[in-house]
This record gives structure tokens, C-alpha cells and sequence, in this order.
């Protein structure tokens, strides 16, 4: 019997991890996590559908973008993946100009100060690498927030590593309250807790997990 050849399975390193995530992205284990996270925002995004796009970080598929354009709201979906936006492209098309999608990382986006809302679904925020990425994408973040304006992160603390039902794996992705509040001083901090909570939102996302919600404002007479 002939040994294999094991150059016909071999692969150069992908650029972006996603590309194969994208391609299981959508089945019933993700499909639960935008649709609890945006039953609980429904009432501001119906508040904001008037203004200016609602800012939807690192949309990924287009899950929570294409509920936002649902309910009225003009959106701007933001991702560093290129083949997780073609998924939410794919999805996204019926609403035309109500959805503008952008090839961007969170850190390196460059938009109009004029968002009311923007918003981080899940865990996005545990899946920067690292805490000066954070800082970064939070500058970024503000500086495309009109005087006022909301950003909303829902994400995960260390203890969640215990739990093992949901997030990342590595203890420098989870992040809390005290390192959230330091590295948030560019915005007014509106309400910060971590809690415990049981969550059902599909399959390895069920269970008691470690949270933490974030509510901030950039402030009325910022620059």
C-alpha cells in the first residue's frame, strides 16, 4: 500500500481565520446569539431608525445587520473578514441602500462622526487579541459617534473560561469591569456590570456563563 501523499492535503496559512468559520458561521449554534442580543436593543434601534446609519462592529454574516434593516433602520456593518462579508452581503441584498457593508478593522475605520447607536453583538469584543487592541478600537469607535451617541458591548469575563459554554478559550480575550472602565475613559460610562447568568442561545452556548454588558456615551460636548 502506497503511503499517502501529503502534499495533496497541505494548504498555505490563511490570511484571515474566517474564511473557513464563514462556512459553518450560520448553522443553528450562531443563529440564537443575534437573535437574544437583539430582541434585548430592539427598542433603541426602533428609536433610531430617523437618524443617522446605526453602527453594527464587527458584523460578521450579517445577522444582526439584516434585523436592523428589518426594523426600518438604515446600518452600517463593519468587519474585518471578507468572506464573512459576502455572507452578509448575500443576506443583506433585499434591503439595498438601507445596508452598506465595509471591509475595515474596528480599529482603522474612518467615518463621520454622526452615529447615535452603534452596537457589538455577543462577544466581539473578546475576540480583539489583545487589550491595547481594545483601547484602539474604542478610539475609532468614538470618533465615528456623534456628540451623545450610544455604544453598546455585551461580552465575557475570565470566569467564563471555567464555564466553557461560549467564547474564546484564552484568558487575555476575557476582560473585566476595572480593565473595560480604564480603557473606556474616552466615553461616559453608563451602566457596567458583570453578572452571572444562564444563557441559552444553541448548541455550545448553553449554560451558566460569565458576563459583562457595557452601556456608553460619548460625551455631548466632546470633540
Amino acid at each position: 500500500m502506497r503511503e499517502p501523499d501529503a502534499t495533496r492535503y497541505s494548504h498555505p496559512v490563511r490570511s484571515d481565520p474566517y474564511e473557513v468559520f464563514s462556512r459553518v458561521y450560520d448553522q443553528d449554534v450562531h443563529l440564537e446569539i443575534p437573535q437574544a442580543f437583539y430582541r434585548t436593543l430592539r427598542p433603541l434601534v426602533r428609536d433610531a431608525r430617523k437618524g443617522p446609519p446605526i453602527l453594527d462592529l464587527g458584523c460578521g454574516s450579517g445577522l444582526v445587520t439584516e434585523r436592523i434593516a428589518a426594523d426600518g433602520a438604515s446600518v452600517i456593518g463593519i468587519d474585518g473578514s471578507k468572506p464573512m462579508l459576502a455572507l452578509a452581503r448575500r443576506r443583506c441584498r433585499r434591503w439595498g441602500d438601507r445596508v452598506r457593508l465595509l471591509h475595515r478593522r474596528l480599529d482603522a475605520m474612518r467615518l463621520a462622526p454622526e452615529a447615535h447607536l452603534a452596537l457589538a453583538c455577543g462577544d466581539v469584543i473578546n475576540h480583539l487579541p489583545r487589550l491595547p487592541v481594545v483601547k484602539r478600537v474604542l478610539g475609532s469607535v468614538r470618533r465615528a459617534l456623534a456628540p451623545g451617541g450610544l455604544l453598546i458591548v455585551q461580552g465575557y469575563t475570565p470566569k467564563q473560561l471555567e464555564y466553557g459554554t461560549g467564547g474564546p478559550k484564552r484568558a487575555e480575550n476575557m476582560y473585566t469591569a476595572k480593565l473595560l472602565r480604564e480603557s473606556f475613559g474616552m466615553l461616559d460610562i453608563l451602566h457596567l456590570a458583570e453578572h452571572e447568568d444562564v444563557v441559552d442561545e444553541g448548541a455550545g452556548h448553553r449554560g451558566l456563563s460569565a458576563l459583562i454588558d457595557l452601556v456608553a456615551r460619548r460625551p455631548a460636548a466632546s470633540s
